[in-house]
């Protein structure tokens, strides 16, 4: 299925990956004290959240943020990265690159 599309598929993710690959990104930047969290776009490959980096933009994580008001601070950062991300596509621009092994991912930042 990921081959199908001409240019494969992208995923929009709510974490600078490697950090936070997989289900609730959101919730556990916040559960882990991290003072900045942002949007992947990233190429989709077999693994979970493991393709290519695209495009990445980082957003800082205030005190009183909840899941939910991050939640709609990061939904038209990620709009507008996919979109740019569809444009650049159709003039092949240059990636970020693999992402990196992820290691100590887990760790809070605070």
């Amino acid at each position: 299925m990921l081959a199908v599309p001409a240019r494969g598929c992208l995923n929009i993710h709510a974490s600078l990956l490697p950090r936070w690959r997989g289900a609730a990104p959101i919730q556990r930047a916040l559960l882990s004290g991290d003072r900045e969290t942002g949007i992947t776009i990233m190429q989709m490959d077999a693994g979970l959240d493991t393709g290519a980096i695209l495009l990445q933009e980082k957003i800082a994580i205030d005190d009183d943020d909840t899941a939910q008001t991050l939640h709609d601070k990061l939904a038209p950062l990620g709009a507008r990265l996919y979109a740019r991300a569809q444009r650049e596509s159709r003039t092949r621009a240059q990636t970020l690159g693999p992402q990196p092994t992820p290691t100590k991912l887990g760790k809070p930042k605070r």
